[in-house]
Order: structure tokens, then C-alpha cells, then sequence
């Protein structure tokens, strides 16, 4: 059949490199229809309409333009590449690939030390019918912050948040920390949640007073630097 010979081709190369070494997380085509025509990492699952919940997908098919972007599925949001597919000159469908932006954030987090919060907007994850954790989740308001690195990360998830572009420093579990958030937004610029970047930034504040102040502004500069990278990564 079809799917075995795509089994046979693309699952190898998938496995072996596009998943190890580029960060893929799925691999997927889609027909005319917006119907799953085949997934490489997930052979036995296809068939299923797409078109409630990858608009993503939907665009592409009508518009035969490529989509890249941010994208909010069943199993979270992840940095995805949609491209029309055309034989012999006739449009025959779509092919996805999308990398999770955990790994994004978790490598950016150890370079730079601070821990984060993602969030996206509880209305959105209901319409990617994406499953509630609720032993993982921490909601606040309409934000569900479903990835969550770190024990201040974790704490300061369940704070007001900091207005856009605001630094806020306080104590949590005894340590002083600084945070600020990111806003999210989709491939059409539509606004899906938030980013909480936290920073202990007790060991450098612990210097001296006009040390101290110094340090505080280096660590907003820093913050401030690491925004507008996350910023550029997710265009």
C-alpha cells in the first residue's frame, strides 16, 4: 500500500536524523481535504479531519502559500513549517513538520540560568482539543501554563503576572528571583499566551548595596536581551 512504501521511505530518514538531530517532533501529510493522510511519526493514526483544529493547514490548502509558525495542536503548541504539496502541476495536499518549543526553551534556559512558564489561553487549547493535566497544569485565569521548568518557575506561575515589558522582583521560597513574560503569538499574529521567564537572582544580589544595584540593572538588560531572542527564534 501507499502508507507502507511511506513507511519504508520516511520513517528511516525521520528516526535517524530529522528527529535527533533537527529537533523534529512530527511529520505529517494531509490531502487536498485537510485530512491526515499519513504521519510518519505516528503511521497508524490517519484519516482523520484536520480542519477543526489545524487552521495552520486549512490556509495552506487554500491559499497553496507556505504557513511557518507557531501552531496549537491536541498535544500543545509547536514551531511548525506547512508547505503545499503539487504533482504535475495539480495541487495534491499539504506536508507538516513541527519541532516542540520545550526544547527551544530548555536549552536557551541553561545557557543563560532561568527557569520559565509556558501558558496559552485556555479557549485556545479547548479548540485543539487538547486534554487537560490537571496534575501538571497550573491555571491562572485563562492561561494555562502547561510546561513548567523549574520550582520558582513553578511558584511564581501561581502569581499575578507582570504586565508586558515589566520587571518585577520579589522573594519566592526565600529566594529573590525576577521575572517578566513574553507574549505568544501564532503564525497569523493572533495572541495565544505567555511566556514567564524567571531569574534567582539571590547570589548576584547578595554583594554589596551598590553592587547589588548594579546587578539588578545587568539582570534586566540581560532578560530584556533574552525577549527579544526568544522573540527572533520564534519568527
Amino acid at each position: 500500500t501507499v502508507a507502507d512504501k511511506r513507511i519504508r521511505i520516511d520513517s528511516p530518514l525521520y528516526e535517524a536524523t530529522l528527529k535527533p538531530e533537527f529537533g523534529l517532533t512530527q511529520l505529517g501529510f494531509q490531502d487536498p481535504q485537510t485530512r491526515s493522510f499519513f504521519r510518519v511519526h505516528q503511521p497508524k493514526k490517519h484519516g482523520d479531519d484536520l480542519s477543526g483544529i489545524r487552521t495552520d493547514v486549512v490556509r495552506v490548502n487554500s491559499s497553496r502559500a507556505p504557513v511557518r509558525g507557531l501552531e496549537v495542536g491536541s498535544f500543545g503548541p509547536g514551531l511548525r513549517v506547512v508547505l503545499p504539496v503539487s504533482h504535475d502541476g495539480r495541487h495534491v495536499g499539504t506536508v507538516d513538520a513541527g519541532a516542540s518549543m520545550q526544547r527551544i526553551f530548555t536549552d536557551l534556559g541553561e545557557e543563560f540560568g532561568f527557569e520559565f512558564a509556558l501558558g496559552i489561553d485556555r479557549h485556545v487549547f479547548e479548540n485543539a482539543r487538547r486534554k487537560a493535566d490537571p496534575q501538571n497544569d497550573i491555571v491562572q485565569g485563562d492561561l494555562v501554563f502547561y510546561e513548567v521548568r523549574g520550582e520558582r518557575a513553578r511558584a511564581a506561575a501561581g502569581l499575578p503576572l507582570p504586565r508586558e515589558g515589566e520587571f518585577v522582583r520579589e522573594r519566592i521560597d526565600g529566594h529573590r528571583v525576577m521575572r517578566t513574560v513574553v507574549p505568544l503569538a501564532d503564525w497569523s499574529g493572533r495572541e495565544i499566551g505567555s511566556i514567564l521567564l524567571v531569574k534567582d537572582v539571590e547570589a548576584a544580589l547578595a554583594a554589596a548595596d551598590a553592587g547589588a544595584l548594579r546587578a539588578a540593572g545587568l539582570i534586566v538588560l540581560m532578560l530584556a536581551a533574552v525577549m527579544v531572542l526568544i522573540a527572533v527564534l520564534l519568527r
